[in-house]
C-alpha cells in the first residue's frame, strides 16, 4: 500500500495500514502489539531504579506468523507523575526467540546469548506524554515467523532520576500466564546477573505495547552475494572464478565466470557497476544492473599504486574507500573515473578487511581477530571486540546494508575457513556456512550483495535531479525540473509513499537506506537517500 502526501499534511501512515493476523505485520513494515489499558513503571526499564533486568515474551500468532527482519524497536511511553522530567537510561537490548509462551519464578530467565545483543547505548526518556520512543537497532534480527519472540532489557544506568517517576503503557492479560518478568538490583552493574540466574526476578502478569520495525516482511530473505575465488581446495569450486551464492546455501556456490590469468583482490558493487582490483593493481569496471548476473564484459579503469586488501563504498559521502596491501597501513580514498589513491591516515594496526554501513560507518577486522571501528577521517581503529578467529588471511567483508548485518569470510593461517556473521557490538563471529560441501579452504575476494539500485531506470537519460538533505531526519527535498512524481521504495523496490510534491515527510519510516525514483519531464532518474537515526 501506499500513500500521497505532502509535508504540510501529517499523515497517521502506519495506523491506516493492512495487518496479517490480529496484531501482525503490516505493509509498511512494523508490528503493534498490545492494548495500552495497563500502566507498569518497571517494564522495560525504569527510571528511579539503580539497574534493572526485564524480559518479555510476545507470541507468534501476536507478531502475525509473518517472517521479518526487525531493525527497531519502539515502546508506548507516557510520564507517571504529574512533573514529568526527561531521563537517559543506559541500556541493553537483546532479541532472541523461544518456544515457551510463559515466564515463571520457578523457572527464572529464558536463556538469552550474549551474542543476541542488538542495542548498548543510551535509551532517551522524553518528559511529555504519550509518545513512542524507538530504539534503532545497531543490527537486523531474523525472526522467523513461527517462535515466541523474547525482548530482554538491561538497563545498568547505576542512578536513579531525580524528580518523578516515568511509567510505559502496557497490556494487562485476564489468565495467569506471565509473559513478563523484572529483577531489580542496586549494584553498579547487572549485566550479569540477569544472564546467569542468578537472580530469578518477579513474574508480571502484564507487557509494555511495543513495535517491531522490520524491511522484510512477509518477503523472502533470499538474496544474492557474488565474491571472486583466487584459490580453493575444494571439489566444488574452481579457481580463479567469480561466483554466486547465499547465505541460506553457501555449499552450492554456482560459478558465473572464470578466469586464467585475472585474481581478483578486492571489489565492491556501486550504482549498477561492478568496480574490481586485481593483484596486479589494475582498477576495472563492469556493468552489473540487478539479474545481470554475467561478468563478461568488464574494462579497465587506470593502473592503481597499490594492491588492495579490501575496499569498501560509504553511501552517505558516495567515496570508495580503499585498505591498502603495501605494508604501510593506510587508508585511502579511491577515485572510480581515473583511479587517483588519496591517504587518509596510517592505521596503528595491520587490518584486511572493510566494510562500511548505510550510515556511514566503517568497521574492520585486524590481524589479530578484533573487530575495529575505522575512522573515515584519520584512519584510526577502536577495538571492539575479538571475533574468536583467525585473521591471518580474512581479508573480505561487507554488510547486508538492507539488514544491518556484517558477514565475513575467515581465512585462516592453517586453511581455516568460512562464512561468518559478526556482531558489531562484540566482535563476535558466528558461522554462517563453508563455500563448498567438502568444508575444504576456499580463498574469497571482494565479497559484496546486490541491492534494489536497478529499479526501473532507463539510463539512456540524463535526468537533473538533486536530494537533500542527505542523510536526512524528518523530511527530504527533490529538485527536478518538471517534477511530476517522487516515490519512497525499499531497497526491494516496494512503494512506501508517493507523491507529486518536492518536500517529502518521511518521519514514520525507521532507520535505514531508501531510493527515491524521480519522475520529471525529462524521464525518471533514481537517488538513494539515507534517513538517520534521530
Amino acid at each position: 500500500m501506499k500513500f500521497n502526501h505532502s509535508c504540510g499534511l501529517v499523515v497517521a501512515m502506519f495506523a491506516a495500514m493492512l495487518f496479517f493476523g490480529e496484531n501482525g505485520a503490516n505493509a509498511q513494515g512494523y508490528v503493534e502489539i498490545g492494548d495500552g489499558d495497563y500502566k507498569n513503571i518497571f517494564i522495560p526499564v525504569s527510571s528511579h531504579l539503580t539497574n534493572s533486568a526485564t524480559q518479555q515474551v510476545y507470541l507468534a500468532s501476536e507478531i502475525g506468523n509473518t517472517s521479518m527482519y526487525i531493525n527497531a524497536i519502539a515502546f508506548h511511553y507516557t510520564p507517571y507523575s504529574s512533573d514529568p522530567q526527561a531521563t537517559t537510561r543506559d541500556i541493553k537490548v537483546f532479541l532472541s526467540t523461544t518456544t515457551e509462551s510463559t515466564i515463571t519464578q520457578e523457572s527464572g530467565w529464558l536463556p538469552v546469548p550474549v551474542s543476541n545483543l542488538y542495542y548498548s547505548g543510551t535509551f532517551d526518556l522524553p518528559g511529555t506524554q504519550d509518545e513512542w520512543v524507538t530504539i534503532n537497532l545497531a543490527r537486523s534480527f531474523e525472526y522467523d515467523g513461527y517462535s515466541n519472540l523474547v525482548v530482554t532489557v538491561i538497563d545498568n544506568t547505576g542512578q536513579a532520576a531525580s524528580g518523578g517517576l516515568h511509567a510505559f503503557y502496557g497490556s494487562l492479560y485476564d489468565d495467569d500466564n506471565a509473559r513478563a518478568m523484572i529483577a531489580t538490583n542496586t549494584g553498579a552493574d547487572y549485566y550479569g546477573a540477569a544472564l546467569d540466574q542468578s537472580e530469578p526476578g518477579i513474574p508480571f502478569n502484564c507487557r509494555v505495547n511495543i513495535r517491531l520495525y522490520g524491511t522484510h516482511v512477509g518477503v523472502s530473505t533470499t538474496k544474492k552475494w557474488f565474491g571472486f575465488v583466487t584459490s580453493s581446495a575444494s571439489s566444488d569450486v574452481t579457481s580463479p572464478s567469480f561466483i554466486e551464492f547465499t547465505m541460506q546455501d553457501t555449499e552450492h556456490p554456482i560459478e558465473r565466470a572464470s578466469f586464467s590469468d585475472l585474481l581478483v583482490s578486492a571489489a565492491e558493487y556501486v550504482d549498477r557497476t561492478l568496480y574490481f582490483v586485481s593483484w596486479d593493481k589494475r582498477l576495472y569496471k563492469a556493468p552489473f544492473p540487478q539479474g545481470n548476473i554475467s561478468l563478461d564484459n568488464y574494462e579497465t579503469v587506470a593502473e592503481l599504486q597499490y594492491t588492495p586488501y579490501d575496499m569498501s563504498y560509504n553511501p552517505v559521502n558516495h567515496t570508495m574507500y580503499y585498505m591498502a596491501n603495501a605494508g604501510n597501513r593506510k587508508l585511502y580514498s579511491l577515485n572510480l573515473q581515473n583511479g587517483e589513491l588519496t591517504e587518509i591516515g596510517t592505521q596503528e594496526r595491520t587490518v584486511k578487511t572493510l566494510a562500511i554501513n548505510i550510515s556511514g560507518e566503517a568497521y574492520a577486522i585486524d590481524e589479530e581477530g578484533y573487530l575495529n571501528r575505522v575512522n573515515l577521517d584519520n584512519a584510526s581503529l577502536t577495538r571492539i571486540g575479538y571475533t574468536g578467529l583467525d585473521a591471518t588471511y580474512g581479508w573480505t567483508m561487507a554488510f547486508d546494508r538492507a539488514t544491518g548485518e556484517l558477514f565475513w569470510n575467515q581465512y585462516g593461517e592453517n586453511g581455516d575457513c568460512g562464512i561468518y556473521r559478526v556482531n558489531t557490538l562484540t566482535g563476535a563471529a558466528t558461522l554462517v556456512g563453508h563455500i563448498g560441501t567438502d568444508n575444504r579452504s576456499v580463498n574469497l575476494h571482494g565479497l559484496f550483495c546486490v541491492d534494489a539500485s536497478s529499479v526501473d531506470v532507463n539510463p539512456a537519460l540524463t535526468v537533473e535531479a538533486a536530494v537533500y538533505p542527505n542523510p536526512a531526519g524528518d523530511k527530504v527535498f527533490v529538485d527536478a525540473q518538471g517534477l511530476q512524481r517522487v516515490e519512497v521504495l525499499d531497497i526491494d523496490g516496494r512503494t512506501l509513499i508517493e507523491t507529486h510534491e518536492r518536500c517529502i515527510d518521511i518521519s514514520a519510516l525507521p532507520a535505514g537506506l531508501y531510493l527515491l525514483r524521480i519522475t520529471s519531464t525529462d524521464g525518471t532518474v533514481v537517488r538513494k537517500v539515507v534517513k538517520k537515526s534521530l
